[in-house]
């Protein structure tokens, strides 16, 4: 796991009080970082869900460990909570914050072929292109260099990464994450035999992506 120089520094106690976990140790100690047990130093919070990793707690450097009830452990600190995978989830959204620093409006760079749609909460990064009868709801972020074709509608809190192309009609709902450099809505390459020889089928449907969805790169 990256040790980024931007995570946010907190205190054991705090991170205890935000997870909703029990704490053992110094609520004053502070954790920087988080990392994997078996190379963990000082400032960094680790976990162990899988009793296989167990034998790295007597070696581990880390700070603090997130174990379940029943498991201990030699380190200055231990989140006990009985969902250690998951806590240790809501602690790396506690220290690193991952979320892309944009603001609403449509930057200078873009091209917008029709605004009307664009919801004045959402964010247009640069270089981005447009075509006409496009909507954006509002909080959806679309990072850079993001191409979307007519029609196409993308609903609210959405997070668009560099590099996406959405083609024409496709039709986002909310709260969707789509990773750098895909495609939605491309050519499904349907080819149909002819004695003049191969016959391409126009593709004349659409992509449609529901609420709370990820697709990755």
């Amino acid at each position: 796991m990256k040790k980024w120089s931007d995570t946010t520094p907190l205190t054991l106690g705090e991170i205890a009080r935000q997870v909703s976990a029990e704490l053992e140790g110094d609520p004053g100690l502070v954790i920087r970082a988080a990392s994997p047990i078996e190379s963990a130093g000082e400032g960094d919070i680790s976990f162990v869900a899988n009793r296989k990793y167990v034998r790295f707690l007597e070696t581990t450097k880390a700070s603090a460990v997130v174990l379940a009830p029943g498991i201990d452990a030699p380190c200055p600190g231990i989140i006990r909570h009985k969902d250690p995978y998951l806590t240790f989830a809501r602690i790396i959204d506690l220290l690193y914050d991952s979320r892309p620093n944009l603001s609403p409006g449509i930057h200078e760079s873009s091209i917008i072929e029709d605004a009307d749609g664009i919801d004045s909460a959402a964010s247009v990064g640069p270089l981005c292109h447009l075509r006409e009868r496009v909507t954006v709801g509002a909080g959806s972020r679309l990072l850079s260099s993001v191409y979307v074709g007519s029609d196409v509608a993308i609903g609210k809190n959405c997070l668009i990464y560099p590099g996406v192309r959405i083609m024409d009609g496709s039709r986002i709902g909310d709260n969707v994450i789509i990773h750098a450099s895909t495609v939605i809505g491309s050519d499904g390459f349907g080819f149909a035999e002819s004695s003049e020889g191969l016959k391409k089928i126009q593709q004349v449907g659409w992509v449609e992506i529901e609420n709370d969805v990820e697709i990755g790169s």
